[in-house]
């Protein structure tokens, strides 16, 4: 009996280890398949939640189970690729994250390598592994324009695509089959180092393969066919028509399949479709005058995307007014442009391995034209004074902006006569920026008519926005904060909210940011708030500006004044490439904040709840509000203008308060100066209570500030400063107000 009970203790014993075994495996399995589908869509934070649980798991196994060196060998190369994976996402935040992901993939590689040396075979998931470092491989050497390393990585997996075609990851966002996606990309390889016959024979027979299937699998063989091609015709010459008739096709395509299924969307679904919808948008700028109607018609539909793409109110969807407006065109644009009014799409690309810029100008008589700017990076690298220009801009200093403004020579570059020479006769002139110009106020840079009056320069996140019409907001009600107390212990009474952005919460906890109390800005409110006709507006100050309470009121009112702090990390992040889609994360708009009551004190508490309003209302947050009843939303405060400067814009407080549904907005370029801006925000509003359309209110309101020497002061004792310096005058910008 006894040495039966010991038996079936062994057996039980034995199944246990082997059921383990078999959950560790499965559990394993999972988390690297997990790990992968968050590089395809460029979510770092997900890689790094996964790479702590590999780790954890693994170290758990190994103390319960004695795992033989051979194996834990052999599962830590799952976690060095995911490491080398997380690096590359990172390469957008620091400079040395490409050797750190280079040196995982080669390190991983080496191992497999060092295996097959002493004779022993690779298992199937080993094999595949090692097949999906060499593609990582050579996207990370194609991000870095490595492009001959590149295609060696990409020659050994085109070599061993089909075997491992079965074991492929679907990117899931209306990309090529993963099996065709590597054909594709071995083309664009074989391109980028001169081999154009190779290169198109390949990308012909991917198109061929989809050609009258899915038509979203054969619009995007179309656009790596269109990029092959435009590469051919940089580097050899000759009619870059068939290109042209690719994007075309490919364009017309996508057109139609947004205007069937955007509405149906959910916010995740439009940002993948984004990922692979963006790369196109770039590439087809290279065509410049070939077709600037069709760069001026891809532009309007990429920024209506843009636009929808961080909407979340509600279940995220898109409207159909939103959908509809997809189908905007150039003729639409002209249409509502004054014969005297001018729109420009100004565009940054990527053409001959060198960042370039255009202006797609539309007047109120033609087709669109294509003018060739100055490049960003001559812009960039151009000194004023001891700075360079991309020095000026970078910093939050007041003092150093005076010289952007003053330059006649950067003006000149800026503003250069090819484009200014077709802007002779115009009153008004819309633009929407790119690049640097998210950073520079360049409508207070215009060049000085030799005669005639001075032309509205008028700031748009799209010239699209001329399709609509601009609210007025005469006798309109105001929501007005400001004097905010960040030190109130009070504020932290407020409990949990799901949607509370904890990450904010630690970056400024990690730079032990402290808010001070700004007596302009207790001014500025009351002052506004005074001006207010009817009594039917709302003043909040002091302790009452809480986080729950600003949420709460925001969305009811036409007008909003928000008098505070304010901060950002303004960076420039790379989005993709050829060989791997980019993605959009949140990240970028949780870097940037206003403070809100109790701030300083729940930065201060080392055991605050960060699921609990915190006074710092980031970007992020703000995209989730409904503020489409907003007409107007003043953020004053420093650098709500800046964020993150992307190909698809800029991810700060601007973008969060245009995800919100705002119309229109003012934000500051850099630090303000506390008794300038009460000036400025004091004179607008008295501006708008007389009834002045917003852009009138808002130049006087400058008018007035480049005129006068008097500071206002808080206290308002005698004090004479000259404010009328760009570091003054030329903080604020106004966006999307078209009268």
């Amino acid at each position: 009996m006894k040495r039966s009970l010991t038996i079936l203790l062994c057996i039980l014993f034995a199944m246990h280890q082997s059921l383990t075994a078999q959950s560790f495996s499965e559990r394993w399995g999972e988390l690297r398949q997990e790990g992968y589908r968050y590089y395809l869509v460029s979510n770092r934070h997900g890689i790094e939640q996964v790479l702590q649980q590999m780790q954890q798991l693994l170290e758990e196994h190994k103390q319960a189970h004695n795992l033989s060196q051979g194996v834990v060998d052999s599962l830590q190369q799952d976690i060095l690729k995911l490491q080398g994976d997380y690096y590359y996402e990172l390469s957008s935040y620091e400079d040395n994250a490409y050797a750190k992901a280079e040196e995982a993939f080669l390190t991983s590689l080496n191992y497999y390598q060092g295996l097959e040396t002493q004779g022993r075979l690779l298992s199937s998931a080993e094999g595949y592994n090692r097949f999906l470092l060499h593609q990582e491989l050579a996207q990370l050497y194609y991000k870095q324009g490595r492009y001959p390393e590149a295609l060696k990585q990409m020659e050994v997996v085109f070599s061993q695509a089909d075997a491992f075609a079965t074991c492929m990851e679907p990117a899931g966002d209306g990309s090529l089959d993963p099996l065709y996606d590597i054909y594709a990309q071995y083309a664009l390889c074989l391109a980028r180092t001169g081999d154009f016959a190779q290169a198109v024979e390949l990308i012909d027979g991917v198109v061929a393969n989809y050609e009258n299937t899915d038509s979203r699998q054969f619009a995007e063989a179309l656009r790596k066919k269109a990029k092959v091609l435009m590469l051919r015709q940089e580097a050899q010459g000759g009619s870059a028509a068939e290109a042209v008739d690719c994007y075309r096709r490919y364009f017309e395509l996508q057109r139609r399949y947004a205007s069937e299924h955007f509405i149906n969307m959910n916010a995740r679904e439009r940002e993948q479709y984004w990922m692979a919808l963006r790369p196109f948008v770039t590439d087809c700028y290279r065509l410049e005058a070939a077709d600037p109607a069709l760069l001026y018609d891809v532009t309007l539909f990429a920024k209506g995307l843009l636009l929808q793409l961080g909407r979340v109110v509600g279940e995220g969807r898109a409207t159909e007014e939103a959908v509809a407006s997809l189908s905007y065109t150039w003729q639409q644009i002209q249409q509502r442009l004054q014969k005297d009014a001018a729109a420009i799409e100004f565009i940054q690309y990527e053409k001959g391995g060198k960042q370039r810029m255009g202006a797609l100008l539309l007047q109120a008589k033609g087709k669109p034209e294509f003018i060739a700017l100055t490049r960003p990076d001559s812009i960039l690298a151009y000194e004023c004074g001891s700075w360079t220009v991309a020095e000026r801009l970078s910093t939050t200093d007041g003092k150093k902006k005076n010289a952007l403004y003053e330059d006649s020579t950067l003006i000149a570059m800026v503003w250069p006569q090819a484009l200014t020479s077709r802007l002779k006769n115009q009153r008004q002139i819309f633009f929407a920026p790119d690049s640097y110009q998210h950073q520079l106020a360049i409508e207070y840079m215009f060049p000085a008519v030799t005669r005639g009056n001075q032309p509205s320069v008028l700031r748009l996140t799209s010239t699209r926005q001329l399709m609509t019409d601009a609210p007025s907001t005469k006798d309109a009600c105001a929501l007005v904060c400001g004097g905010v107390r960040y030190n109130n212990e009070a504020a932290a009474a407020a409990a949990s909210t799901a949607d509370n952005d904890s990450q904010t919460y630690a970056y400024m906890q990690h730079m032990r940011a402290n808010f001070s109390y700004l007596e302009g800005s207790r001014v500025e409110a009351d002052t506004i708030a005074s001006l207010s006709r009817g009594g039917c507006g709302q003043l909040l100050v002091d302790s009452a500006v809480t986080e729950p309470v600003f949420r709460e009121l925001c969305g009811h009112y036409p007008i909003v004044f928000l008098s505070t702090h304010g901060y950002c990390c303004a960076a420039q992040q790379a989005l993709g490439t050829d060989l791997k889609l980019g993605a959009m994360t949140d990240e970028s708009l949780s870097e940037s904040l206003v403070a809100l009551a109790g701030a300083n004190s729940h930065l201060l508490d080392e055991q605050f709840d960060s699921s609990r309003p915190d006074g710092l209302l980031s970007a992020r947050e703000i995209s989730g509000l409904d503020m489409s009843r907003v007409q107007l939303f003043v953020a004053s405060a420093c650098q709500t203008a800046l964020g993150r400067i992307t190909p698809d814009g800029v991810y700060g407080i601007q973008r969060g308060l245009k995800n919100a549904g705002v119309g229109a907005i003012v934000v500051s370029l850099w630090s303000v100066d506390d008794g300038a801006t009460c000036a400025l925000m004091t004179h607008f509003y008295q501006g708008i209570i007389d009834g002045k359309p917003l852009r009138r209110a808002f130049d006087d309101a400058r008018a007035y500030l480049l005129s006068t020497n008097r500071d206002v002061r808080p206290d308002d004792a005698p004090y004479v400063r000259d404010v009328s310096a760009p570091q003054f005058a030329n903080a604020f910008i106004l966006i999307d107000a078209t009268m």
